[in-house]
């Protein structure tokens, strides 16, 4: 009977509005939507020819007509209708309607599925078909597709609405960043209550010679981390509202600004957008508490190690300054390599141990002891329980010819002692001159564990071959090669000492500061390797200096082949028992991946993005455990972490190399790729 009531009395109050506008009816189907979306239903259906309605009209009526079936469990047959709603909610400034309406579109392609198994199937090359899709995800994750759409319907279904913490317009920044990130306050509302809380944080530590230029720094790399992670959406959102006439203005330039002065500092706005795009919300959201948290943990280790630092790098005190993040490969939870400013002074934090250095030093100066020869140059390094301090080697020009043969000299030994302990990655980005002096600066993989090779056909012995060589270490000359634009740059430790244009397209923004903005593939110049010599403000090519190379490894490795036992003896003592890492790809391969992973397409739903890393399974052999087991770790880790595999020595250590392996790798490697480049 109350139902019955209910029912009149909607028809009741239909009549009445039937001979004027329908804001009305829809005011109160809004108002009733949670608690009766079948009367809702019931209320819409007194509308007789939806096509007289206004195009206004018309999108609020198929907006409540899709909530109200997904809410009373009508299955819907396609979103043509949503549709309407959200392309017409896409050119007004109803921000809230907006977001409902991208929301249920993306619901009823939850339910509809097929566009999502199509998109998923354009991702993996191996699979062409629905039923190739589910062998795949079955194989490599234990899932079936069924079981993936489910999960990707329920993320959706999930998700809460996005809300901002309400402090976030009183934090005050420290520093004028909109000139170099325009749309800044688009991000003001993830990133100010967690630099608040880090301000508070900051203020404890007296040795921070100037905090407010301090925090500058860090205000910098947050919001730049952030702008890096989310630009290509925030083009696509540009050119969305420039198309659909969203953006007020007489040209491109005003209609920007309106953008920046209007749109992005309207909370209404911002909690739409981050709606439309949840998973970036997330990513940003996360990206930023590992900042914040890691500069406190970075705090924190400082303090508790201040009189350690001080004996070990003799200062007289810390007069800390600033903060530069980035200056390696990001690690475990976004933790990344960096520099610590100390007034004149300037130290490198690495978030592990370096006990494979410690190691190194003590190795080297036994050789020293033992036969004569300073064979590797580590920086002072102070390491502790899961963190380290490293004095900072700047790079210094060799002042006479004599240094700079001794620099290629000291190379030749190094490469004889590399090859000995079976390293990798040495290239020119982890070796720094100074001087005559070749500083290995980044050693986590000086003892390799070598991967055995299933495969034994020709190309497989070929790459084994090369692998037992002393071209694998990287030291010598050696191109980084793109399959995708047929271009190579050098790499190698030992080089030419030249510019290089990078062979993997970046992207650059265009048309800043106008609503036409839009992102460009550009291959960028690159500085000359870091391990090149300079002499007299030139770079020296090493092809000039071969002699030195091969004198100095022809010095040590017969020394090497004289004492093979001693040296054993040697090498077991000090590494025995170290942690090494475990090179699977090079690091160029993650950072393309995760580069790719930030794209639009892949922010709406979390469901979408996990596909995108589960694909990496079509680029190995899923026959071999090994490799299956380290790409479990490495997608683990991929998101949003570099991928780290690391081994004990004692378990894989490589004995000595044989006198004829050595030597068809210096006459088939060094002499003809030395020649044809130099």
């Amino acid at each position: 009977m109350k139902n019955n009531l209910y029912v009149f009395f909607l028809f009741f109050i239909t009549g009445l509005m039937s001979c004027s506008h329908h804001s009305g009816l829809y005011e109160h189907a809004e108002k009733i939507m949670s608690q009766h979306p079948d009367s809702v239903l019931t209320l819409l259906s007194t509308i007789q020819d939806v096509n007289d309605l206004s195009e206004k009209d018309r999108a609020m009526y198929y907006l409540l007509l899709t909530e109200a079936q997904n809410k009373t469990y009508v299955k819907p047959t396609s979103d043509s209708l949503i549709t309407i709603a959200v392309e017409f909610f896409d050119k007004t400034e109803d921000w809230e309607r907006k977001a409902k309406a991208w929301y249920y579109r993306g619901r009823i392609n939850q339910d509809l599925g097929d566009d999502i198994i199509q998109n998923w199937v354009k991702l993996i090359d191996s699979v062409s078909n629905e039923e190739e899709l589910d062998c795949f995800l079955s194989e490599v994750s234990g899932e079936t597709l069924d079981s993936w759409k489910k999960k990707h319907k329920c993320y959706l279904e999930e998700i809460q609405k996005i809300t901002f913490e309400s402090s976030w317009k009183n934090y005050q920044m420290r520093s004028n960043l909109s000139n170099e990130i325009h749309w800044i306050d688009l991000y003001k509302p993830i990133c100010n209550p967690l630099l608040e809380d880090l301000e508070d944080a900051v203020d404890q530590f007296d040795f921070i010679q100037d905090k407010i230029e301090f925090f500058k720094s860090i205000e910098n790399y947050v919001f730049s981390t952030c702008m890096n992670i989310s630009y290509r959406t925030v083009v696509v959102e540009i050119n969305s509202l420039r198309i659909s006439k969203r953006l007020i203005g007489n040209d491109k330039f005003d209609r920007y600004q309106y953008f920046l002065k209007e749109l992005i500092t309207d909370e209404d706005y911002l909690v739409a957008f981050y709606q439309k795009y949840p998973v970036l919300f997330e990513l940003l959201t996360e990206k930023t508490i590992q900042i914040c948290t890691y500069t406190k943990e970075i705090l924190f280790n400082i303090s508790n190690d201040y009189g350690q630092i001080v004996q070990q790098f003799n200062l007289d005190k810390i007069d800390f300054q600033k903060i530069k993040f980035s200056e390696g490969d990001t690690h475990n939870k976004g933790k990344t390599v960096c520099s610590l400013i100390l007034g004149n002074r300037q130290l490198i934090y690495k978030p592990r141990t370096m006990e494979i250095d410690i190691a190194l030093s003590s190795f080297s100066e036994d050789f020293y002891k033992c036969f004569g020869h300073k064979i590797l140059f580590v920086p002072k390094t102070l390491t502790l329980n899961n963190h380290s301090y490293v004095e900072f080697i700047a790079p210094r020009e060799c002042h006479t010819v004599d240094e700079v043969k001794d620099f290629y000299t000291n190379m030749g030994k190094l490469l004889a002692v590399l090859y000995l302990l079976g390293s990798r990655d040495f290239h020119g980005e982890n070796i720094i001159f100074s001087g005559g002096i070749p500083y290995l600066i980044d050693n986590e993989t000086i003892l390799h564990t070598q991967e055995q090779m299933t495969n034994k056909d020709c190309f497989s012995e070929v790459m084994s071959f090369i692998s037992e060589s002393v071209y694998s270490i990287g030291i010598l000359p050696t191109a980084l090669y793109s399959e995708n634009s047929g271009k190579a740059m050098e790499v190698g430790a030992l080089n030419s000492g030249k510019e290089r244009v990078s062979p993997f397209a970046t992207h650059q923004l265009t048309n800043s500061g106008t609503d036409e903005i839009k992102v460009e593939r550009v291959f960028k110049e690159v500085k000359s390797v870091p391990s090149t010599v300079f002499y007299k403000g030139n770079p020296v090519s090493c092809g000039r200096y071969i002699t030195q190379v091969h004198k100095g490894f022809e010095i040590i490795y017969s020394l090497i082949m004289m004492n093979k036992n001693e040296l054993f003896q040697m090498i077991r003592k000090y590494f025995g028992n170290v942690n090494v890492r475990h090179i699977y790809k090079n690091t160029n391969s993650y950072v393309q991946v995760l580069e790719t992973s930030y794209h639009p397409e892949l922010l709406q739903n979390k469901i979408d993005r996990d596909i995108y890393f589960i694909r990496l399974y079509d680029l190995i052999d899923r026959r071999n455990n090994e490799q299956k087991k380290l790409l479990q770790s490495e997608i683990k880790q991929l998101n949003p972490s570099h991928p780290l595999s690391s081994a004990q020595t004692v378990n894989h250590f490589t004995p000595l190399r044989s006198t004829s392996t050595l030597i068809g790798a210096v006459v088939l490697v060094i002499s003809p790729v030395v020649y044809k480049i130099f």
